[in-house]
């Protein structure tokens, strides 16, 4: 048995996303020897100063109100989510992602699970779950599709960048966990130019370089047996779709470069236009994840 999470936290709610999530959380959590903790979050409570008329304990209303979302929770998860997990279920107030990060805080967990619901556009400027979450928490979010319940095959996509190393070494510890083939994938965007002017860079010469590259600081960190090394050219995100509908990927693992979250709001990022339109289950790592495990 490989003990890769200690504990596991799922986001769990009343969609089948939810509850996906939280059935692929536990059964990750017993393939691993961890805890796995199903959490759901309501809304914040809108109780007027002074409370309701007729009930002067506010305290009993924000209880009675958490109890009520928990049985309805529970009647939902009923057959979707193993019975042994169940009892594990906890409610609290506010703000989806931010109750999936302070969880994941206080108990030192090393993922956070939550539903993929393929939303073809970023929401309103709040954004989804599954995009806050990645925004802020300092642990691995794995955004599930139905590929979670059988992965067999993972592809792992890196750059050049310090990224790299702690994308692929938590793509090697799921492998292990799974016993599935990795594939380690870097994706060379083509070198745009005008039409009017010659190409400013040799596409040849960049490939040549960028392999390179990949040899020295790359490929020698890859520690997994069998697994392949394959380079793709175009932009990243459309590589990565491609490869997946190719290999047949059950899960794409990449590395965040912890950049903040109003310019991945604004701008895009690779990883947030996968999370967008998933091609499949996605493990976004935190660079923060190996920087405070390296300071520990």
């Amino acid at each position: 048995m490989v003990n890769v999470f200690q504990p596991i936290v799922a986001g769990v709610d009343g969609s089948p996303a939810g509850a996906l999530a939280g059935a692929v959380g536990w059964r990750m959590a017993q393939m691993g020897g961890a805890q796995c903790l199903l959490i759901h979050a309501v809304r914040n409570l809108m109780i007027p100063p002074g409370g309701v008329p007729g009930m002067a304990d506010e305290s009993l209303l924000r209880n009675t109100i958490l109890r009520g979302a928990r049985e309805r929770l529970l009647e939902t998860l009923q057959g979707n989510v193993p019975e042994d997990s169940l009892g594990s279920v906890e409610v609290r107030v506010g703000a989806a992602a931010r109750v999936l990060s302070e969880v994941a805080a206080e108990r030192d967990a090393g993922l956070i699970v939550v539903g993929g619901k393929r939303h073809p556009t970023l929401r309103w400027l709040g954004g989804s779950t599954a995009h806050q979450s990645v925004r802020i928490a300092h642990v691995p979010v794995l955004i599930t599709t139905d590929t979670a319940t059988a992965i067999k095959r993972i592809l792992v996509a890196v750059d050049l960048s310090r990224v790299a190393a702690i994308a692929l070494e938590t793509a090697e510890r799921y492998a292990r966990l799974f016993n599935a083939e990795l594939r380690v994938m870097h994706a060379i965007e083509d070198v745009p130019f005008a039409l009017d002017y010659p190409a400013l860079v040799d596409p040849d010469a960049l490939t040549a370089r960028v392999s390179e590259v990949l040899e020295q600081s790359v490929w020698p960190e890859i520690t997994y047996p069998g697994a392949e090394r394959v380079i793709r050219h175009g932009a990243p995100k459309a590589a990565i779709k491609s490869e997946v509908n190719r290999w047949g990927a059950h899960l794409v693992v990449v590395g965040s470069h912890g950049k903040g979250w109003v310019d991945r709001l604004l701008l895009g990022s690779v990883t947030e236009q996968l999370i967008s339109s998933l091609p499949t289950s996605l493990l976004v790592v935190p660079m923060c994840d190996r920087e405070s495990t390296a300071s520990s």
